[in-house]
């Protein structure tokens, strides 16, 4: 069973990266509904953005920096801390995100992820690393264009644990962005 599911998680990758190196031959003119309103929303160009993302499921909370080009693909680097009486963890990493579609005040994109995780406490420690892949959406304010508020879900792989579960047991997530680029 989790050679199936990683394999799932192996081709939704490959298919965002598949699916980028299509659109990264666009032009930019080419994406509708790229422009700005007067009520808000993702406008065309690039944008940077800093944000915070907690995990629905009490993992690791993350502080992000959201950055997306002026066509469709953005990066995303994250880094989250947790400690509690049993163990600390650190998290560092980094995803690339390709827009799907994106509405005046509504963006849903796929993302890949990349990152390292280590660990100590409980007598073990370690560094897990992981992969992961999923989908997410992020909603804009009317009235308030640069801040948005966005939910993540995937599969992940990671080790040394060699543990398959949902995002690695660290999504679904809900984020909120302040886009000030």
């Amino acid at each position: 069973m989790r050679r199936v599911i990683l394999t799932l998680c192996v081709v939704a990758a490959c298919a965002c990266v598949s699916y980028a190196k299509v659109i990264l031959k666009q032009p930019a003119s080419a994406d509708p509904g790229s422009e700005q309103s007067s009520n808000g929303g993702p406008s065309s160009g690039e944008r940077d953005a800093l944000g915070f993302s907690a995990q629905l499921n009490g993992g690791v909370n993350f502080l992000t920096f959201r950055h997306w080009d002026a066509g469709k693909i953005g990066f995303e680097g994250l880094f989250g801390f947790n400690k509690d009486s049993n163990q600390t963890i650190t998290d560092l990493g980094i995803k690339v995100l390709d827009r799907l579609k994106r509405e005046q005040h509504l963006t849903a994109y796929c993302f890949g992820l990349l990152g390292i995780e280590p660990y100590s406490g409980s007598g073990a420690s370690g560094t897990n690393t992981y992969i992961a892949a999923g989908l997410g959406a992020e909603f804009f304010f009317q009235g308030l264009p640069n801040l948005s508020v966005c939910a993540e879900a995937g599969l992940g792989y990671g080790s040394p644990n060699s543990q398959f579960g949902n995002m690695a047991g660290w999504l679904p997530s809900l984020g909120v962005r302040y886009y000030y680029k």
